[in-house]
């Protein structure tokens, strides 16, 4: 076998001494392309095609049968144990990702350093930041979903265009949101809800609103978000406690029991009325305190409404099922209004001075019409 070189005089090729022969057979044919030479540490050398493997897995691809059209690239693992775990560990703040980011519809931005795991695979998103930026977030897939870097903890589990701001969970339907006020939330489905409140529950319906009241479970049905207005409701539940205070009233609202010397109502936290409704709020009410002993419970209804001004309360009524021991000045005080924020409350009446409590349910009904 004779080796030929050209006569450019240009390049040189070195060989090295070695203290014994060296004999390397190569290949008689060429390899095809993307072949690459290997040797069977005999001085065999041959064109081999790459073949990646990993430690404790084999690879394979599935191309016949229910595989014909859309082939199947399998990675299974490898032991002769009868059960074996799979991590996929990111290294540091690194997530673990469906898609590879690359700053389009396709893959989505990058989630940077943020520590999320997010399933939504490529192709199904209708722009870039769809997808988990928020730190310690959770896309398990779904379409065109999205948990912003504020949704720190934030959960959307599946459906589409849901959109998380805050801590909460999404756990199905299409276009809800979850807001930055919404820690220990959760939106079990539906379509067209908002949560922005904690610690509170929407079972589904379309357009059901948990406002800023913490503990609350909202149930609804063509709701505040539909297109149409005509009998739109929703219905609010929540558990109310006081630790013991002893001011003069107590404020039964959207954000469970505030205390105040008058019958004045919290507008950050009351009920809002929006404009062409009614609000119908039910208060099921346990007062106690220890010293002197006392027990009293009742059941309170308060009706507001608005139109297109301010909001008012036309109705009132208290059922007293219960007394013992010392009450004097206790009782249900009646609903109040706040016609600047347009919010409402009912108020408890208590004695002043003297610590108390009160616990208890409230119902909220919210009705808007046209």
């Amino acid at each position: 076998m004779a080796i030929n070189f050209d006569n450019t005089n240009v390049g040189s090729v070195t060989l090295a001494t070695a203290a014994t022969n060296t004999t390397l057979q190569f290949p008689t044919a060429l390899g095809s392309s993307g072949t690459f030479l290997t040797t069977n540490g005999s001085g065999v050398a041959s064109f081999t095609s790459f073949s990646p493997t990993f430690t404790g897995f084999t690879t394979s691809i599935s191309s016949t049968g229910i595989f014909a059209t859309t082939n199947r690239s399998n990675l299974s693992v490898a032991t002769l144990s009868l059960s074996a775990s799979v991590a996929i560990v990111p290294r540091g703040a690194g997530s673990v990702l469906a898609s590879i980011p690359d700053g389009t519809i396709i893959g989505g931005d990058a989630r940077g350093a943020v520590t999320s795991i997010d399933l939504q695979l490529p192709g199904q998103r209708t722009a870039s930041n769809q997808v988990a930026a928020g730190f310690n977030s959770f896309i398990g897939g779904g379409y065109a979903n999205r948990v912003t870097s504020l949704g720190t903890r934030a959960v959307i589990v599946g459906g589409s265009t849901n959109y998380a701001d805050g801590n909460g969970v999404i756990m199905g339907g299409r276009n809800h949101t979850v807001t930055n006020n919404s820690t220990g939330s959760v939106i079990l489905g539906g379509m067209y809800n908002q949560m922005d409140a904690s610690w509170s529950v929407i079972v589904g319906g379309v357009g059901s609103t948990a406002w800023t009241g913490n503990f609350t479970t909202v149930y609804g049905s063509e709701n505040f978000s539909s297109a149409s207005t005509f009998g739109q409701a929703q219905t609010r539940f929540m558990c109310l406690t006081q630790v013991a205070n002893a001011n003069a009233n107590f404020q039964l609202n959207n954000a469970n029991v505030t205390t105040s010397g008058l019958t004045t109502v919290t507008a950050a936290q009351a009920v809002f009325v929006p404009t062409n409704s009614a609000v119908l709020v039910r208060s099921w009410v346990v007062q106690r305190r220890n010293t002197p002993v006392g027990n009293r419970a009742y059941h309170a209804v308060s009706l507001f409404k608005r139109g297109a001004g301010s909001v008012s309360n036309v109705l009132n009524s208290n059922t007293v099922y219960g007394t013992s021991g010392t009450v004097t000045s206790w009782g249900y005080s009646g609903g109040f209004v706040n016609t600047t924020s347009n919010t409402a409350a009912a108020i408890v009446n208590s004695t002043a001075g003297v610590a108390s409590y009160v616990c208890g349910h409230m119902q909220v009904l919210d009705l808007r019409y046209p």
